[in-house]
């Protein structure tokens, strides 16, 4: 996502993007790694738990279509809760003990543990400076950000986060999961709206420009809401069990996952239409300009785009989130400008788009 300024108060956070989960068999005829890291040279990890995401101890590649390589970046990654990445690292959350790790997209060292922030760090976003993250444990509920060298976090919001986005004027809308509301802060943490909803199961937002839209799946409807304090109108009904969200210049895009759909309402206006049918539970969705891409729950990591308007496979055979709290309630996939980053229950892998 672009914005057209930046956050002051977040000191130049960028647009933060979303989008969710799965993942590779091997066979270790492939490996793209730099040279030598692959020796055992690379740096220790920093802290238990990161073993098994060393880059060299990454396991085999393979799995990739159209001559791409599928890559593992770290393993033995228990209980990871979400995924972000930018230019250069990749950055999860593991529920126990609350970590937020990163690892270089290069695989050219081991994971390292940011901080440990306790709770379960989730819905996490990051531009080159700072890092972004909700947290729905109890104890912890929030909405938190830090430097991306850790040790400066700032709690600014104080109530359970689902998911969270922010428009072009700094205005971010929370979804909350406990009580079904959205709510809209400013960038302070100030609430500046009163409480919308309650809604019947909100489970994922996006900004486009100064407007937020959110998938109300209870409602089987995609809301538009503008982030000065008007009311939410009707943005695509009926969509039954639409969950995922995502945006490119040419459109917003939606998983309705009951149905094996993804969906778009186009830039330029119009109905809704399908992209793709037969996608089974599709999630994971995002998109850039170079595509839309989302995972399903046959293993596979699939492309669309509007030049060719067919689905590509550019992965196969992944073990996907069998979680499915975890699978349609986090972002799981997200994108770089070379690569298709995603989870599965331990791993962390990678694929060039």
């Amino acid at each position: 996502m672009r914005y057209a300024r930046r956050m002051r108060w977040f000191g130049g956070l960028a647009a933060i993007a979303a989008i969710i989960a799965a993942c590779s068999t091997f066979d270790t005829t492939k490996d793209d790694s730099p040279p030598g890291t692959n020796d055992g040279g690379a740096a220790d990890a920093s802290a238990e738990g990161s073993v098994g995401s060393d880059a060299g101890d990454a396991g085999g590649d393979g799995g990739g279509k159209g001559g791409r390589t599928v890559a593992v970046l770290a393993k033995d990654q228990n209980g990871i809760t979400d995924v972000a990445a930018d230019e250069s690292y990749v950055y999860w959350g593991v529920d126990v003990p609350g970590y937020i790790r990163r690892v270089k997209l290069d695989r050219s060292a081991k994971a390292e543990d940011l901080e440990p922030y306790g709770g379960a760090p989730t819905r996490i976003h990051v531009d080159g400076t700072f890092i972004v993250w909700g947290d729905q444990q109890t104890a912890a509920m929030g909405l938190y950000r830090d430097v991306l060298q850790g040790g400066n976090k700032v709690r600014f919001y104080g109530a359970s986060v689902n998911d969270f986005a922010v428009a072009d004027d700094g205005t971010i809308a929370i979804l909350t999961a406990s009580d079904g509301y959205v709510r809209r802060t400013g960038p302070d943490g100030g609430i500046v709206t009163p409480d919308l909803g309650p809604y019947a199961t909100p489970l994922d937002v996006i900004a486009v420009g100064n407007e937020f839209v959110w998938t109300g799946s209870g409602e089987e409807t995609v809301w538009r809401l503008p982030s000065d304090g008007g009311a939410p109108t009707i943005f695509a009904q009926p969509e039954p069990d639409c969950q995922r969200l995502a945006k490119n210049d040419e459109g917003v895009y939606w998983t309705r996952t009951t149905d094996a759909l993804v969906r778009r309402r186009p830039a330029s206006g119009g109905p809704a239409v399908d992209v793709a049918t037969g996608q089974p539970s599709a999630y994971g969705l995002s998109a850039d300009a170079d595509g839309v891409y989302w995972l399903t729950t046959a293993g596979d990591v699939q492309k669309w785009t509007s030049t060719t308007n067919a689905v590509e496979t550019i992965a196969s055979g992944q073990p996907i989130q069998d979680d499915a709290n975890r699978r349609f309630r986090t972002n799981g996939l997200v994108l770089t400008s070379r690569y298709v980053v995603w989870t599965t229950n331990t791993d962390v892998r990678r694929v060039e788009k």
